[in-house]
């Protein structure tokens, strides 16, 4: 069943793959701010299924990313863990699926701890302390928080040096607002393909496709 699902996943990212190509900010939206969000329930209730999500995972690596960054090179592992970290940290936040899993269903159920017991107990007076749950998703929160600056950390020791820079910079405030906005048009925010291509081009110090070989003055 759930490999169905994933396959169904695989196809919907296919059409975002295809609309990268001709508008790379609305894909990128589209998949930042719904698409990955559609997986999350998955993530949280089903245990051990990082393996059965690696065909979505490998079909988001070598098709979806290549189609909205037009990148001229391979995306390996360094550049995918890369793009996952968040816009606030100066990176993208195009999550792995496959790697948030464990993760998401271990937290899921440290959240529903609780109210699982008394179901089990058939206890139908007692009531869950907001308050631990609280608790609980903020330690849950600096956990991930802390892990994404331990990955960033090492994936600064193996790219480029001038990458280095450039996230520093990205990490500056509001430096990531035209990034994780949504692309409006009668706002301003939609960034043409050229644009939005040039620009994470300049965001990871990668080189500018198209530039003119002399100049024209």
């Amino acid at each position: 069943m759930l490999r169905k699902k994933v396959s169904e996943w695989v196809k919907e990212v296919g059409v975002l793959s295809g609309m990268a190509k001709t508008e790379p900010h609305a894909a990128y939206s589209a998949f930042t701010h719904g698409l990955q969000h559609r997986w999350s329930f998955v993530k949280r209730i089903i245990p051990g299924i990082s393996r059965l999500l690696r065909p979505l995972e490998e079909f988001i690596r070598k098709t979806f990313l290549p189609a909205l960054l037009k990148t001229n090179f391979t995306i390996g592992e360094d550049v995918r863990e890369l793009l996952s970290i968040p816009p606030r940290l100066g990176e993208m936040g195009i999550t792995s699926l496959e790697k948030m899993a464990e993760e998401k269903n271990r937290n899921s159920i440290n959240l529903t701890r609780s109210l699982t017991e008394k179901v089990i107990a058939q206890d139908a007076k007692g009531e869950t302390d907001q308050n631990v749950i609280l608790e609980l998703k903020k330690t849950m929160s600096r956990n991930r928080q802390s892990a994404q600056m331990e990955s960033l950390e090492r994936l600064k020791d193996v790219v480029q040096v001038e990458t280095v820079r450039k996230i520093h910079i990205a990490q500056e405030t509001g430096a990531s607002k035209w990034l994780t906005c949504l692309p409006i048009r009668a706002k301003g925010f939609r960034l043409n393909k050229q644009e939005f291509v040039d620009a994470v081009a300049l965001r990871y110090g990668w080189p500018v496709e198209g530039l003119p070989k002399t100049c024209v003055c």
